[in-house]
């Protein structure tokens, strides 16, 4: 659970932050109320992930001894904090390809593409170099492991393997996946100048939409009013943010649009 709050923690800081700092935009939203009203929502996305880690620490604690006993032999502090580290900030570079391909959904956009859609040619690049890795590792695991005729072996231990059925639900999850970034590129087309910020509230989405399933999956089921707290207050910081964020980006275009107003006017 705490793996998880860094991870994703990190993937929204980094993520967000790091695209204006390079671009040299940063000093304008801290110079101006609307751009602040955008950072407080960043950091109020921030708080209710460590909430939600918070939640999800008294959950572990209040596991029978015989849950814990199951993993206890894979615990060190160390290597997971390092790993939960690492994946955030790699993950995170999700963000930067949208924010360095802006010349390239530019380029769609000027050979007809509508804007909703330019930055579907981002992702046929991002995604590429997710495929290249993977596929990759997964190769050296199989040969290690001798596991390669899996994909085509009829049954193991003398029953019957569902291939159809593994071969289906391994595409419905990677469609899943790969339709979070479809979705996502449209709605940073919607969020003007600071369209960078979509990328907290694509973190605090993932949060609050994978609580609730959780919840009505029954994972917190028998676990003390506490953490039952913890969630409830970690989900209402995450929406919050979601709100504070998209207002800080409304008032960010109605400035814009009022000093364009009064530059026509002028002219």
């Amino acid at each position: 659970a705490l793996g998880y709050a860094v991870a994703l923690g990190l993937c929204a800081l980094f993520g967000t932050l790091v695209p204006p700092i390079v671009n040299g935009e940063i000093a304008g939203m801290l110079g101006g109320g609307p751009g602040r009203v955008v950072l407080l929502g960043v950091v109020l996305c921030l708080f209710g992930i460590a909430l939600s880690g918070k939640a999800g620490k008294q959950k572990e604690v209040e596991l029978p001894a015989e849950a814990k006993q199951e993993t206890i032999e894979e615990f060190d502090f160390a290597k997971g904090l390092l790993v939960a580290i690492f994946a955030g900030v790699m993950s995170a570079c999700m963000a930067f390809a949208f924010q360095a391909a802006k010349p390239l959904t530019e380029l769609a956009i000027l050979y007809g593409t509508p804007k909703l859609w330019s930055n579907l040619p981002v992702l046929v690049i991002a995604l590429l170099g997710g495929f290249t890795t993977n596929v990759i590792w997964c190769r050296l695991l199989m040969d290690r492991n001798g596991t390669t005729l899996q994909f085509i072996r009829q049954e193991a231990d003398g029953r019957p393997v569902p291939l159809a059925a593994n071969y289906l639900f391994c595409a419905l999850a990677g469609l899943a996946w790969y339709l979070q970034f479809f979705f996502y590129g449209m709605g940073t087309t919607k969020m003007g100048t600071y369209d960078f910020t979509s990328w907290s509230i694509h973190m605090a989405c993932i949060i609050i939409f994978s609580t609730l399933w959780g919840i009505a999956l029954k994972e917190w089921k028998g676990t003390s009013r506490a953490t039952h707290a913890w969630i409830a207050a970690g989900l209402l910081v995450l929406v919050l943010s979601v709100g504070v964020i998209g207002y800080g980006n409304k008032l960010v275009a109605d400035a814009a649009k009022a000093a364009e107003a009064i530059t026509s006017t002028t002219h």
